[in-house]
């Protein structure tokens, strides 16, 4: 979710940064000049410049946010707040801003499902019991929401929280899914070296996060053993696949498999050891290679 007033601080802060950045550097420049006798002919980015940047990523990101408008509710609910000095106000601190995000969390966490979590990050210590991050979010504060209400300090606890709660991934069947959609592809090259695709070995599968709540990037690794056509192979022939997938936790299926590697490594009729290795850059469904994803965190099967 996007609170109308979190958006507002985001195109007011972030181009202040920027611009102080930018002021420090051009300021620095002097003392380049008094030794070397000159200063970079640089042009550094203006107000506009930061002010578009923000709103490009904004845009960027429409398909991520849910953005909560403020209504005169909002704010006369954060004014009570402030007048009675509950959370996260309290005397002598009055949180205005703080009390009106607050209540846009609300209108959406009202609407949400039993089913569901609602995750917080807020490293705001005025959120928090008695200020103190370690006993989480305050008691008044509490009694607002459900029991599927989380704040965190920072991202990678939140990260770690929706770990614990997502419904667990059984790599065998993974392994075996992506087994069967690669095994075309791979029996192309075997067979080229006289040779068939024999059964799944063994297998490594990691997945992680990636901004699209709903689909896990995959790295995956499989040995399939080999077959001879014409004698009996070693039971080390085999031929490993390294690759990339999505697998899409609303529908249950693997999609967008890619492959980067095929190894094989085989003893011919008379004990020789050989070895192939084919660097790819292709999807096995034959669309065009694109990461469908824009970052990736860790997520324990």
């Amino acid at each position: 979710m996007f609170p109308e007033v979190v958006e507002a601080e985001v195109r007011k802060l972030i181009p202040k940064v920027g611009l102080e950045a930018a002021t420090k550097v051009s300021e620095s420049f002097h003392v380049i000049e008094m030794i070397v006798g000159s200063r970079p002919n640089a042009k550094l980015h203006t107000q506009k410049d930061m002010d578009d940047a923000v709103t490009i990523r904004l845009t960027g990101l429409e398909g991520l946010l849910l953005p909560v408008p403020t209504t005169s509710e909002h704010l006369q609910a954060a004014l009570r707040k402030v007048m009675s000095d509950a959370p996260p106000n309290e005397p002598g601190r009055e949180q205005f801003k703080d009390s009106l995000i607050w209540e846009e969390i609300l209108e959406i966490e009202k609407k949400t499902g039993d089913d569901i979590y609602l995750h917080f990050v807020s490293n705001d210590r005025d959120y928090y019991e008695d200020r103190d991050m370690s006993k989480g979010l305050a008691k008044e504060l509490r009694a607002e929401v459900g029991s599927h209400f989380r704040i965190h300090s920072d991202l990678r606890k939140c990260l770690e929280s929706i770990r614990e709660k997502a419904a667990p991934l059984y790599k065998e069947e993974l392994s075996k899914e992506i087994a069967v959609a690669v095994a075309p592809e791979v029996t192309r090259y075997v067979s080229e070296e006289g040779m068939r695709l024999g059964q799944l070995m063994k297998s490594s599968v990691e997945s992680f996060l990636t901004e699209k709540v709903d689909k896990l990037a995959l790295a995956f690794t499989l040995t399939l053993g080999l077959v001879h056509t014409d004698h009996d192979g070693c039971i080390d022939d085999a031929v490993e696949v390294v690759g990339e997938a999505l697998y899409d936790q609303r529908e249950k299926v693997v999609r967008q498999i890619e492959l980067e590697s095929i190894s094989l490594k085989w003893r011919t009729v008379d004990g020789v050891p050989r070895q192939s290795r084919i660097f790819m850059a292709n999807a096995v469904s034959g669309e065009k290679k694109t990461v469908d994803y824009q970052f990736r965190e860790r997520f324990p099967l």
